[in-house]
């Protein structure tokens, strides 16, 4: 004959809280008890109620051994609510170190763009994935969206079966480029002196003053960086999100060509003059003449950017 199990009927202890003078139970209606005997645990025990009374029964799955107590419930339930929080604060500092450890795509972007402006890698070197995902602690597939996003910015370029290389150009994209630039900054100038003409004079020149600065003390490496910053302004201020789009297609080259060029005295002489008469112009407000000069600062600097292209690519 089947042993029956006997049913203990436990007694809750009523809420205090309750303010209809009724005895509700005060535990909540879901935990997880691990059986004293096999050691079977049993999760959703929910409490039976039977108006004035609340109790709670269960057999263990494993022995049948019936389960529970209001104060035996409530002591496991806290112990349940604590190891969530405590989880909870570990995964979430789990997550910070992770984050430290572990940079996103976009810092991985901006660490290689910027590595590439300044020279580290040469004008046409093919780039590893496994030693850049190394260097940068990430895993491959990160880094070709890094690789993705710095091709939309023309600084590197990919083909099959040949991978992704640092751009290069010929003579006759440099040509078309320039030409496309003057377009794009000029137009950027002319709407920058319409909308705001003070902010754009005051920015030019801050940063023509510190142009200046790192010139009289010998400082030609930081030019560049100072020079990228100066074409930058007329953008910033022109108020025109396609005008900076179309911008953004050949800033990052420039930048980085501008770190190739070789910055004797004259030839930095002669662009802080032309950054100077530029701000007088729109000063003036002969914007016109202020156009004219910045195409022909951008022509000047044309053959000489060949020529450091043609010096920086490698020999075949």
């Amino acid at each position: 004959m089947p042993r029956k199990t006997r049913r203990s009927s436990i007694t809750w202890h009523p809420d205090s809280s309750a303010t209809n003078g009724s005895t509700t139970c005060a535990a909540p209606r879901k935990a997880r008890i691990s059986c004293g005997r096999c050691s079977r645990s049993r999760n959703n025990w929910s409490p039976a109620s039977d108006g004035l009374r609340s109790a709670i029964w269960a057999l263990c799955p494993g022995c049948g051994r019936s389960q529970g107590a209001c104060h035996e419930l409530a002591h496991c339930i806290q112990k349940v609510s604590n190891r969530k929080e405590k989880a909870s604060v570990e995964d979430s500092r789990r997550r910070v170190l992770d984050i430290k450890r572990q940079p996103t795509v976009h810092l991985v972007a901006d660490r290689l763009r910027e590595a590439i402006i300044e020279g580290h890698f040469a004008i046409g070197e093919p780039l590893s994935e496994a030693r850049l995902a190394q260097e940068f602690n990430v895993s491959r597939t990160p880094l070709r969206e890094v690789f993705r996003i710095l091709e939309t910015e023309r600084l590197l370029s990919s083909e099959p079966y040949r991978g992704v290389r640092v751009f290069t150009m010929d003579d006759d994209e440099t040509e078309e480029i320039t030409a496309f630039r003057i377009h794009i900054e000029t137009i950027a100038l002319r709407e920058a002196a319409r909308l705001a003409k003070e902010p754009l004079l005051a920015d030019l020149r801050e940063v023509t003053a510190r142009i200046e600065k790192v010139v009289s003390a010998g400082q030609r490496d930081l030019f560049a960086a100072l020079d990228t910053e100066f074409h930058d302004v007329f953008v910033t201020h022109a108020g025109n999100r396609y005008v900076g789009r179309a911008f953004d297609l050949f800033r990052w080259r420039f930048a980085a060509l501008r770190h190739l060029l070789k910055h004797d005295e004259q030839v930095l002489e002669r662009s802080c003059n032309g950054h100077r008469q530029i701000i007088e112009m729109i000063a003036q407000d002969r914007i016109d003449d202020a156009c004219e000069i910045l195409g022909e600062h951008i022509q000047n600097g044309k053959n000489r950017f060949m020529q450091s292209l043609k010096e920086a690519l490698p020999q075949k």
